[in-house]
């Protein structure tokens, strides 16, 4: 588990050097979601799209954080209109 957090905190910092880092905030929420935080993937997320709204795998990944906290609703207005 330390090699997960490792890379939260790898790429946490990479995200807060450089707010518009799309791959950072990118990055951070993956490695979130693969130490099964999908709650706090959600922002990162939020970010990558704010950053390039055509980054369709963001939008993926946030529909699946957004159904894992019961957010089903949103998780569909999400990737069904892309907002």
């Amino acid at each position: 588990m330390s090699e997960i957090n490792d890379r939260i905190e790898r790429f946490k910092k990479m995200a807060e050097a450089d707010p518009q880092n799309e791959l950072g905030h990118f990055s951070l929420a993956r490695a979130y979601m693969d130490a099964g935080q999908h709650t706090q993937a959600v922002e990162p997320l939020r970010r990558v799209i704010a950053i390039d709204a055509t980054r369709s795998k963001a939008y993926q990944m946030l529909g699946e954080c957004l159904i894992k906290e019961g957010k089903t609703g949103e998780a569909v207005a999400l990737l069904t209109t892309g907002a």
